[in-house]
């Protein structure tokens, strides 16, 4: 997966308007997928598809009209 496919946490985090922390609990509950990052081996990546389908979702859930 190219890097322009993924979001950093940061990134990801901005996008759901979540915190960090709530980031690494969707991940830990397996709602959303994470990678290594190449360039930071600490780091994780998220990818951009599945952030979006993540959001698409919530917001659905908010808003039975939405989806």
């Amino acid at each position: 997966m190219a890097r322009h496919d993924t979001l950093s946490a940061a990134e990801a985090a901005r996008e759901l308007g979540v915190k960090p922390r709530t980031l690494y609990a969707y991940v830990s509950r397996g709602l959303l997928p994470s990678l290594p990052d190449p360039d930071h081996p600490r780091q994780r990546r998220y990818p951009a598809a599945a952030v979006r389908r993540l959001k698409a979702h919530r917001a659905a859930r908010r808003d039975p009209a939405f989806g």
